[in-house]
């Protein structure tokens, strides 16, 4: 095996056997290891695009000979075409003071890719994330049905480790934010719907709510003004355009904000923000990422797409971007000032 144009020798060895002779052997391997992998993982993340495609075309190019029929190399050929013109899809248009993009990216997660010997050009691929099993999200898989079911049930059988649903969201204020923008941006996630919106600090799960601020940001203002302008917020009908927030949707939803009211009164501060040192902010994002079982959402019959540009779609996680370049001044609504 090559890593980093490195020879690399495990002490796993394989031996491959000839279907016709089973007995008899043609080859013996080396395989990788735990350690082998990750490195190769590291390696092809770290990769461009253009060097990615690179050894694709290569690889096309090798296989276009005598075993062309075998390895359907052109398959090699119209992902790289397929995956261009994926990467060009942007949105058309953008509102003033904003700039709207897609950036495509590799998801976080461990797909599994499983190929047999017919396949290996539509079925196979390079590493793309391997990761914890918890992450694991997608199964791809071109063979028989009866070896897709076995692999199926297997996978189902970890169900519960698997993270998914997204469900919240969080706020991670850095030390360089803007501290009115930051605020309004929190309120806004916080109370906007009645606080009923999946957003950071929705009152739908107060004690599972994130938000994360910096702590000399929050000396230098953000505390202060945060309990400011809360106060200012005005519940009342949505026939009057000067409130921000109205009545629940039912019974059940009013009763469970009304007693996590009543804990917070009982037992004093609620975790709600936490204020992480400045130094430790890569720390912090870990401690997102590993704080809950879900998903995050913080601001991650017959189906055949083989030879189409929609394949390409499971490999990848859309985040679809939006800039602002002015900063929220409050958090009303503009049009409801008028």
């Amino acid at each position: 095996m090559l890593q980093d144009e490195q020879s690399v020798r495990t002490d796993r060895l394989a031996k491959e056997p000839i279907p016709s002779d089973y007995a008899r052997y043609l080859c013996t391997s080396r395989e990788a290891n735990e350690a082998t992998v990750a490195g190769a993982i590291d390696d092809w993340e770290a990769m461009a695009w253009n060097d990615r495609a690179a050894i694709f075309l290569r690889a096309a190019e090798l296989f276009s000979g005598k075993y062309h029929y075998k390895m359907l190399s052109d398959f090699f050929r119209f992902g790289i075409k397929y995956v261009e013109e994926l990467y060009a899809q942007q949105p058309p248009k953008n509102s003033t003071g904003s700039w709207n993009r897609v950036k495509y990216r590799a998801p976080e997660v461990f797909v599994l890719a499983v190929s047999t010997f017919g396949f290996i050009a539509i079925g196979g691929g390079l590493p793309g994330g391997l990761s914890h099993p918890s992450f694991f999200t997608a199964f791809h898989f071109t063979g028989s049905t009866s070896v897709f079911k076995k692999l199926w049930k297997d996978i189902v059988i970890y169900l519960d480790e698997y993270k998914g649903y997204p469900r919240l969201n969080f706020h991670v204020i850095h030390e360089l934010a803007e501290i009115r923008n930051a605020v309004s941006q929190c309120i806004c996630g916080g109370f906007e719907y009645q606080g009923a919106h999946i957003m950071c600090m929705s009152d739908k799960i107060v004690l599972r709510c994130r938000g994360y601020v910096s702590s000399s940001l929050w000396s230098s203002g953000v505390n202060d003004l945060l309990l400011s302008e809360v106060v200012k917020i005005k519940v009342g009908p949505p026939s009057d355009f000067s409130s921000f927030m109205g009545a629940m949707i039912g019974r059940p939803a009013y009763d469970k904000i009304t007693g996590f009211i009543q804990k917070a009164k009982d037992t004093g501060e609620r975790f709600l923000v936490h204020v992480y040192d400045d130094a430790d902010y890569k720390g912090t994002l870990e401690l997102i990422d590993n704080t809950s079982p879900y998903a995050l959402t913080g601001s991650i019959g017959t189906n055949d797409k083989a030879g189409s540009i929609s394949i390409f779609c499971r490999f990848i996680s859309v985040r679809s971007m939006k800039e602002n370049f002015l900063g929220l001044e409050d958090f009303q609504y503009p049009s409801n000032l008028i």
